[in-house]
């Protein structure tokens, strides 16, 4: 185990792995309690907690934004 996240309340359900490995390392997760979670893998601890969503979260993904030529968005 490299990193011990805190947070979570219930089963995390999906997991992403930010791909700009250079800019910033970030973990993010959908968990059953409808939130999801920006863990900073340099530090291991929270960024930030998205809430808003009514059910478990089952999927999310980035949006690559041409012009600025890196990932800015996230949808779920």
């Amino acid at each position: 185990c490299t990193h011990n996240l805190k947070g979570a309340q219930g089963i995390v359900r999906y997991v992403l792995f930010y791909p700009e490995i250079e800019v910033k390392q970030q973990l993010i997760t959908g968990c059953e309690d409808g939130k999801i979670r920006v863990y900073n893998l340099n530090t291991s601890k929270m960024d930030a907690c998205l809430e808003g969503h009514f059910s478990t979260l089952t999927c999310f993904d980035y949006i690559y934004d041409e012009n600025s030529q890196s990932f800015t968005k996230l949808i779920s």
